[in-house]
């Protein structure tokens, strides 16, 4: 089972806490007993966070060796595209979710990995680029967040040449055919420093992604700089915010497998942090 919100801190407090027992050290030689009485107590406090991360570390290597059983062809002839923002460990996020999803029998057909470059698209380059695509029946988009629309429209339409032309413009990195039927879109949100581009673009795809009607899963790391799990929750009926952890991965499997709705993993906007999927 996922463990509670307070392990993942632990991590953190106990950088603190190695901190201000250096400082403290270096106080304590001059001070006496009452610094090295505060500094016992730090020591002990830096144990138990340091047992608190083991303990963290050993439940995502139970869910990693055991999810196997828990999502084992729930998601045979499920099509799946991925989308990741510009994360910096993005190729490793999708990586493992991938395998996550093949696993359960899903075919990914395509990951597609937003560039910073998206952000920087002026009128006349926007203009340029719609020219590129041989699109006649609409007017050049007027700014990147326009685009970005009409690319989470374009997800699973046969035809369009827009994924091919921005990943010519190197706008985007692709792998597998967008064009192709999907039966979900996954998205990799949150980032490390760039909070802008959260809302500028993944809000305003996303939000498209969710008029094509077809299902949408916005996600995030639990360990992410920038947490926008709670925008992605007005525009996505499904969230996971601990994607980089093996129970939010086999948390995307179950909810995928029924159908479900809802705001799941660690963090306090979530519902719950798994779905409930009892076999009847």
């Amino acid at each position: 089972m996922p463990l509670d919100f307070r392990y993942h801190l632990a991590s953190l407090a106990a950088v603190f806490g190695a901190l201000i027992i250096g400082v403290l050290l270096g106080v304590a030689m001059r001070e006496g007993p009452a610094i090295t009485k505060q500094i016992s107590a730090l020591s002990t406090e830096y144990e138990s966070s340091k047992a608190l991360r083991n303990i963290d570390a050993r439940s995502d290597e139970f869910n990693s060796k055991t999810q196997g059983l828990m999502i084992h062809n729930r998601l045979v002839g499920r099509t799946i595209a991925l989308i990741a923002n510009p994360l910096p460990n993005a190729g490793e996020q999708l990586t493992a979710i991938r395998t996550t999803l093949e696993a359960a029998g899903a075919i990914v057909n395509t990951t597609i990995v937003l560039t910073p470059a998206l952000q920087q698209l002026t009128p006349v380059r926007l203009a340029e680029l719609h020219k590129a695509m041989g699109d006649t029946s609409t007017q050049p988009p007027v700014s990147p967040r326009e685009l970005l629309g009409r690319m989470g429209h374009a997800l699973g339409v046969t035809g369009t040449t827009m994924f091919t032309t921005l990943k010519d413009n190197k706008l985007i990195k692709v792998t597998g055919d967008p064009t192709l039927p999907l039966s979900a879109i996954v998205y990799i949100g949150g980032a490390a420093e760039n909070e802008s581009f959260l809302t500028d673009l993944d809000l305003p795809l996303l939000r498209a992604c969710n008029e094509s009607g077809i299902p949408l899963v916005a996600t995030e790391p639990f360990d992410v700089g920038v947490s926008k799990i709670s925008d992605y929750q007005k525009e996505a009926s499904l969230t996971i915010d601990n994607i980089d952890r093996a129970a939010g991965r086999i948390t995307l499997v179950l909810a995928l497998s029924k159908n479900l709705s809802g705001h799941f993993g660690y963090k306090d906007s979530a519902d719950t942090t798994v779905p409930d999927v009892e076999e009847k």
